[in-house]
């Protein structure tokens, strides 16, 4: 039996669809609505986030994280970046080392790096003020950067629009996954699991995984409402737990296991 907690208008929150969602370790929570604004607090009682530390958020979020050092980053589609600190916030946009304002993913890896990725294709990581960013030079295809998930070890994975999967690793990228592999979908969701098996989520309803080199896909009756992937985590069981714009989907361990054994 599972527990499950459906957080609502009694929790405090809109009734609008949730778009994102950031938790640091004592359990304070942010979550990113659709034309909703963003909310914090935790899971008994949030309140709308009130802009007095930092921006009147609005409407404008894509995307939030939680960094090492319990900095709140917050990406919009057209503002930019914000990241909230002590004693302030700071924006970033084209003005300060952004490639374009609108912000689709953030993660933050292992060595405290947090990494942006935007509607152009640019791919940015923030150390201590200083940014450093990827492209097409950097052999990076150029398209939308839909997901960002840190690596076990160093480095991220990188989603992209165009279906394609790229490795980071000390500033140097390799392809992974070529978009007619899982043809053409965007990349819209990332988890690699303790095996080291790397799990994706696509427009299409496709789910992906890249184990031991090879790679398998599924297309999941996820029903009418429901035409992407955009969230995957693995619990302590082993099950894949699957989100999407309606509904949450459960792989059981032994499910997974006998897929990926081609049972």
């Amino acid at each position: 039996p599972r527990n499950v907690r459906v957080l609502n208008a009694s929790a405090g929150l809109p009734d609008r669809p949730a778009v994102c969602l950031g938790f640091n370790s004592q359990g304070h929570s942010w979550i990113g609505f659709e034309r909703g604004g963003l909310y914090e607090g935790t899971a008994g009682s949030f309140e709308r986030f009130s802009g007095e530390s930092g921006p009147d958020l609005q409407n404008l979020i894509s995307s939030i994280c939680v960094a090492t050092d319990s900095n709140l980053w917050i990406a919009t589609p057209g503002a930019g970046l914000y990241c909230l600190a002590t004693p302030g916030a700071v924006h970033y946009t084209t003005a300060n080392g952004l490639s374009d304002n609108s912000v689709l993913a953030l993660a933050s890896d292992s060595e405290g790096a947090v990494w942006a990725g935007t509607l152009s294709g640019g791919l940015h990581r923030f150390v201590s003020g200083l940014v450093t960013s990827y492209g097409a030079g950097s052999g990076l295809p150029g398209q939308a950067v839909t997901a960002i998930l840190a690596a076990h070890g160093k480095g991220v994975w990188i989603g992209f629009e165009s279906g394609q999967v790229f490795r980071e690793q000390n500033g140097s990228f390799r392809s992974v996954l070529e978009p007619e592999a899982l043809a053409g979908n965007a990349i819209h969701a990332l988890h690699e699991a303790s095996s080291g098996n790397l799990w994706l989520g696509t427009s299409g309803g496709r789910l992906a995984c890249v184990a031991a080199g090879r790679l398998l896909s599924w297309d999941l009756n996820l029903g009418s409402g429901d035409h992407s992937i955009l969230g995957i985590i693995g619990d302590v069981g082993g099950d894949l737990w699957l989100g999407t714009g309606g509904s949450i989907h459960r792989l059981a361990k032994k499910e997974i296991s006998a897929s990926l054994a081609g049972q």
